[in-house]
């Protein structure tokens, strides 16, 4: 997915809103950017990668009933409106639900609800497709989110999981993000999801500068090559360390395809 990148960076991420919402009307207010939570507006390195993993997800969610876990602003939530049959955005927070609805009640295939993610007012196999995008750090009840997602899901259903390497983007950069409760090496990831979910594949996200060579006149097919400047004559082609994994899992092989 080639995201064309606002040129400003990290410490920019408050600056005037970038781009309107997706067909729906403006809400009275736009919510604060806490500086963890995204909204629409905020721009640098944390755009591209939230719109990035919602318009992956989307290609999973056509004519599927999706929910959208923590789904705050909810704009991930519209965009996956777009292909779903129906979706649930989910989120603790009654601010960020009453502003969802605000600004995307509109649609008629979505609804919002206000609930912890341990604990979904949605009855069992009610989903096909369960997204949840940089949740489990913010979560000290991990298993029990993950038997609440497994709960949820048809036994066929698909999981869209992602959350932060610790090995790279805490450990390595001597960060600590105070937002987040307990962050997850890809062993600890993988036996997590593994305890609900046989099946499992996985991708790697990093934002970065970066240039696209894909077909004219549509990128059916691409090239990725990652080159490093330390050792620009050697080419790879898959992330050497993400920044972040997203896992699609399932209880059902044929699910992955």
């Amino acid at each position: 997915c080639r995201m064309e990148a606002p040129r400003e960076r990290e410490g920019n991420r408050r600056a005037a809103p970038i781009m309107t919402r997706m067909d729906s009307p403006s809400p009275p207010a736009d919510l604060p950017f806490t500086g963890e939570r995204f909204v629409p507006g905020a721009r640098g390195e944390i755009w591209v990668e939230h719109w990035h993993r919602y318009h992956f997800a989307a290609q999973f969610a056509k004519g599927l009933r999706v929910v959208d876990a923590a789904c705050g602003e909810g704009y991930g939530s519209a965009l996956l409106a777009r292909q779903a049959a129906s979706v649930v955005g989910a989120d603790i927070s009654p601010e960020a639900v009453a502003h969802a609805r605000a600004a995307y009640g509109a649609i008629p295939n979505l609804s919002f609800v206000q609930a912890p993610c341990t604990k979904l007012p949605l009855p069992d196999g009610s989903a096909d497709l369960f997204v949840s995008f940089e949740t489990v750090e913010h979560i000290r009840d991990q298993e029990e989110f993950l038997d609440e997602v497994a709960r949820v899901l048809a036994p066929d259903g698909l999981l869209l999981l992602s959350c932060p390497n610790k090995r790279e983007y805490s450990d390595r950069r001597g960060f600590a993000n105070e937002f987040h409760v307990k962050e997850l090496y890809r062993d600890e990831l993988a036996a997590l999801v593994a305890r609900r979910f046989r099946h499992a594949r996985w991708y790697g996200q990093r934002p970065s500068f970066f240039s696209v060579i894909a077909p004219e006149p549509h990128a059916e097919t691409g090239h990725l090559a990652e080159v490093s400047e330390a050792d620009p004559g050697n080419a790879c082609a898959a992330l050497g360390e993400p920044l972040y994994f997203l896992v699609a899992a399932s209880r059902a092989i044929g699910t992955l395809g």
